[in-house]
């Protein structure tokens, strides 16, 4: 799950050794480490990844 470039690379480590990913590798500020970038495909792997977990909610009865 991306977080974006607010994310804390320690936190993402811990919870089970992600990257620091974003759209694009642009940090959050001067001290903040510099994020990987997203590519079209890893892009569209999330947006489909977020219309799977909508239509499982919907089914699951969830409605807002």
């Amino acid at each position: 799950m991306p977080l974006g470039r607010v994310s804390d690379p320690a936190v993402l480590q811990f919870e089970g050794g992600y990257m620091l990913h974003a759209p694009s590798p642009i940090p959050m500020n001067s001290k903040a480490p510099v994020p990987q970038d997203l590519d079209e495909v890893e892009i569209q792997c999330i947006i489909r990844n977020f219309i799977t977990g909508t239509n499982n909610a919907v089914r699951a009865g969830f409605d807002g």
